[in-house]
């Protein structure tokens, strides 16, 4: 119910934002009570214990009921929420993978109709850069997936084998040091992919799904940052039954 009102879907945001480590949480509540409209702290301690103990795979579909609801913010709600969004990620000075595929899914959804204009044009890639942005995507990808480093290339190299056999794009890819692929590194990727072909897309979203599956297992993790990936990439949504 509160995700479809705008006033209470911002709560729902900052509900799911909340930090599952008692020191960190303090810190974002500290934080979100300065600077949240009157009422809306309270809203979001309501709600915390639903969202803490929401089932994982729940979180990304939830986030999804309450985008239409804070579309219907105004520009000036818009502001501070994003802003507030912003301090809870911020507050203990790292962002985590949790926090990054949450926000990057909400703006990516509402900053085209907030700042119609402020959104990148997207730009046609040669092969190169999208043979880099790729590798750089890939290797992110197997990482996440992976802290053993055997796993994450045979990971890695699954997903590639997929740009190496396409009669269009034969690209040679190789993993990327674990220490190169950081949350920044991954977010400058999908910007610059956001100019592909949508053949190139394709291959592109199987490779990624290839490298996700290739141990025959799926992180939790791993099927949110694809969720992310084919949101990023304006694409449809990944089905490792039905993509090839």
């Amino acid at each position: 119910e509160a995700a479809h009102d705008p006033y209470a879907a911002r709560t729902v945001i900052y509900a799911l934002l909340a930090d599952p480590g008692t020191e960190a949480r303090e810190i974002q509540f500290v934080v979100l009570r300065r600077s949240a409209d009157n009422g809306e702290f309270e809203s979001m301690l309501q709600l915390l214990p639903m969202t803490d103990t929401l089932p994982h795979e729940h979180r990304l579909p939830l986030v999804e009921i309450a985008i239409p609801a804070l579309r219907r913010l105004s520009g000036e709600q818009y502001t501070a929420f994003k802003e507030n969004v912003g301090r809870m990620v911020r507050a203990d000075q790292t962002i985590d993978l949790r926090e990054w595929i949450l926000q990057r899914l909400v703006f990516h959804h509402l900053e085209p109709h907030f700042n119609p204009g402020r959104r990148a044009d997207k730009t046609a890639l040669g092969p190169a850069p999208f043979r880099d942005h790729s590798e750089m995507l890939l290797s992110c990808l197997a990482h996440i997936g992976h802290t053993d480093q055997s796993e994450a290339t045979h990971a890695f190299d699954t997903g590639a084998a997929v740009m190496v056999e396409s009669p269009s794009t034969k690209l040679a890819m190789a993993i990327r040091g674990r220490e190169r692929c950081t949350l920044q590194t991954l977010d400058e990727a999908l910007e610059a992919l956001r100019g592909t072909r949508p053949k190139q897309k394709r291959l592109l979203l199987q490779a990624c799904a290839d490298c996700v599956t290739a141990d025959q297992k799926t992180t939790a993790h791993e099927l949110e940052v694809l969720r992310v990936i084919s949101d990023s990439l304006d694409a449809p949504t990944v089905s490792y039954t039905h993509l090839r």
